[in-house]
């Protein structure tokens, strides 16, 4: 335990005489650079001041304006105009003035004769159906299928014409029946 402390005091004895001589060092580094440096220029005297720069004049304020006293009021006066108040009612009177908004409103009245019934929402005839969630493609129109080009008809087969109903052209009558001699 000697050895210990003996060694921790000797070392923070070199350690204060390192820094002491850094300060040192750095003082005499300071030192030898004011002496290095050359004095500073004296100014020399003037025989001769300049002369001071010309004053400028400033202008007077204006003076304050004259007050002229109000005009005299006619010898006869005028009626007051049309939206001059009596005086009998001021303006906060309650004649000119409106009554304040109600702050809080009057509850409706909750009985049946004036509270008119609430339509029913809920109800199949005043209610549209909901709309499927799922709705299902609407069925497809139907149209002819496009015409295929097909052969013609096949001519007609040569017939005997109709018989014509005309006495001329028709076939000459039937021969009458025998007679019976009796």
């Amino acid at each position: 335990m000697g050895r210990l402390g003996k060694e921790s005091r000797m070392g923070s004895l070199m350690i204060s005489l390192l820094v002491v001589l850094l300060c040192l060092n750095l003082a005499s580094q300071t030192a030898a650079k004011k002496r290095s440096s050359p004095p500073p220029p004296r100014q020399s005297p003037t025989l001769f001041h300049s002369p001071p720069p010309p004053r400028v004049e400033l202008s007077p304020p204006p003076p304050p304006p004259i007050y002229s006293p109000p005009p005299p009021p006619p010898m006869h006066s005028l009626p007051p105009p049309f939206y001059h108040r009596s005086p009998r009612y001021p303006v906060h009177h309650y004649k000119y003035k409106s009554p304040p908004p109600p702050t809080h409103y009057p509850a409706p009245l909750h009985h049946h004769k004036y509270k008119s019934p609430p339509p029913p929402v809920h109800h199949y005839k005043y209610r549209s159906p909901p709309p499927p969630v799922h709705s299902p493609p609407p069925p497809p129109v139907y149209s002819p299928p496009p015409p295929v080009h097909s052969p013609p008809p096949p001519p007609p087969v040569h017939s005997p014409p109709p018989p014509k109903h005309h006495y001329y052209y028709s076939s000459p009558p039937p021969p009458p029946p025998p007679r019976h001699h009796y």
